[in-house]
This record gives structure tokens, C-alpha cells and sequence, in this order.
């Protein structure tokens, strides 16, 4: 409940003051259950889902309040570690992307961008397929 009680916070203030910009880091792991981490992906999915319903209360609002969702791939941290990697960024590379996407306030970044091929995938193979990868 940390981040609920942070966003919720920043969203009040941006609120009162008439404008702002969240962003939030979730991952690509949002997007579907993962057996090998199912509670990563969870924690991830309800950060993503919880910056969805914060835009759509700034959209309401009618005042220029911006939320970013950021859901980086992989990125070669000690996070990041072990066989089975692909497609793995610099911390560079993926700092960059990301201030890009605040810049352009964009609604959903993925970080590196070749990533959207893979979420596109993720969203639309049917279950029966996913669960054999």
C-alpha cells in the first residue's frame, strides 16, 4: 500500500495545485500472470492498473494533470540476472527512453521500446499458449 498512499498523495496535491505529472515504474511483467514470479507480476499489475484509474480521474478533472505508466523489459541491474534473459537494456539506454516518454507525457511507455512487440503478443495469445511457454 506504499505506492497506493504515495500516488494518492501526489495525485491530491496535483489536484489543489491544478496540474502535475506522476509517473510510475511498473514492468512488463504487468501484463500477464508469470509462474515463476506470480507475486512480481501482481504487485506490477496493480501498479499499472492503479495509474489507469489515477488518469482517468485527471481526464475528468479537466485540468492538465499527466500519468505516466513506465513498464520496462529487462535491464541489466542485479535484478536482472540469470539463463533465459533476452533483450536485456543498459541502465543508460533505458533512463533515456524514459525521460523521453515524461517529456512527451505519453500514457504507457515501454522501456526499450521493441518491448511493445512483446506486450502486443502477451495480450493477445490465447491462454492455452501461454501457458506452455
Amino acid at each position: 500500500n506504499g505506492f497506493a498512499a504515495m500516488a494518492t498523495a501526489a495525485m491530491k496535491l496535483f489536484i489543489d495545485q491544478g496540474y502535475g505529472h506522476l509517473v510510475g515504474i511498473s514492468s512488463i511483467g504487468a501484463l500477464r500472470g508469470n509462474r515463476d514470479s506470480p507475486a512480481y507480476n501482481a504487485s506490477k499489475a496493480f501498479v499499472s492498473n492503479y495509474l489507469e484509474g489515477l488518469r482517468v480521474k485527471a481526464v475528468r478533472s479537466g485540468l492538465p494533470i499527466y500519468i505516466t505508466d513506465i513498464l520496462p523489459g529487462f535491464v541489466d541491474t542485479a535484478m536482472a540476472q540469470g539463463p533465459g534473459l533476452f533483450w536485456v537494456a543498459m541502465p543508460e539506454k533505458a533512463a533515456a527512453q524514459i525521460l523521453v516518454a515524461i517529456d512527451k507525457k505519453k500514457r504507457r511507455a515501454y522501456i526499450t521500446r521493441r518491448w511493445r512487440l512483446i506486450a502486443w503478443l502477451m495480450q493477445v495469445m490465447p491462454d492455452f499458449l501461454y501457458e506452455r511457454i
